[in-house]
């Protein structure tokens, strides 16, 4: 029992990155596996696959463009206006150097 004890603190890091990538691939396969089930997408399932992106997007950009401060609020702002525009590398690359001399020149 002390050996399995040891080979567990020892390779702690290794059997995480082994579990979160089993994890990950055990996800993708099942939703696979759920949709190919079907011999053809309802209209209502296609369109809640077709609003997952935006979602996550959301998910990720709006809670640090609301607590972090008004400099990513305003960068936010910004770059809804730049994608009207340009491609979303450009996108990415405009507003992360808007944001980093926005903290610069506020010291935020």
């Amino acid at each position: 029992m002390a050996r399995m004890a040891e080979f567990i603190e020892t390779h702690t890091l290794a059997l995480l990155v082994l579990a979160c990538a089993a994890i990950t691939y055990f996800t993708r396969v099942s939703g696979y596996w759920i949709i190919a089930r079907f011999k053809a997408i309802p209209p209502r399932l296609d369109a809640a696959l077709q609003a997952v992106p935006a979602a996550v997007l959301a998910t990720l950009v709006f809670p640090p463009a609301l607590t972090k401060g008004p400099v990513e609020g305003a960068v936010m702002l910004i770059a809804v206006f730049l994608c009207i525009r340009f491609s979303p590398i450009i996108v990415l690359i405009i507003g992360l150097s808007i944001l980093v001399v926005g903290r610069t020149v506020t010291g935020l």
